[in-house]
């Protein structure tokens, strides 16, 4: 019993390592921010678990916005496996950057769209949409680009 019980234990402790290991490879985040039902960009991008990233999206106006995020695994292992997205929207103004709003949202890592919405749709303030969609990193999106002339 005792050798069933400890090989039982050592069974689930390395599922728990196979199940938390994806956790650290690189994830693949695509983005779609639209402002008032206008798509404005649709930026990518690579992430590290638990490393802050951000990415911008300017404007021929001369503002713009920067989407700063940190993807890390949740408290508990889900299925299908997921992340807990921290993002915080930034536009700016007049050469300076304003905060819009710092949502979280968990998603799935299986390329189904999630969405995160900043004000109300017709109200005095612009309307912001964040359509996201993540996946585990491939090898090849990681190699670094070869220069042509």
């Amino acid at each position: 019993m005792r050798q069933t019980l400890l090989g039982s234990v050592v069974a689930l402790a390395l599922a728990a390592g196979v199940q938390a290991e994806p956790s650290s490879a690189p994830i693949d985040l695509r983005f779609a921010l639209s402002v008032d039902g206008r798509l404005v960009g649709s930026p990518r991008l690579l992430v590290q678990p638990g490393t802050p990233s951000e990415i911008r999206v300017d404007a021929d106006d001369g503002g713009g916005y920067r989407l700063e995020v940190r993807a890390d695994p949740p408290a508990r292992p889900t299925d299908p496996p997921s992340i807990v997205l921290k993002a915080a929207l930034r536009t700016r103004v007049d050469g300076a950057w304003h905060t819009l709003g710092e949502p979280v949202l968990q998603i799935a890592l299986d390329g189904r769209p999630a969405s995160i919405e900043i004000g109300k749709a017709g109200g005095d303030a612009a309307h912001y949409r964040i359509e996201v969609t993540a996946r585990p990193a491939e090898t090849r999106s990681l190699a670094a680009p070869t220069a042509r002339r």
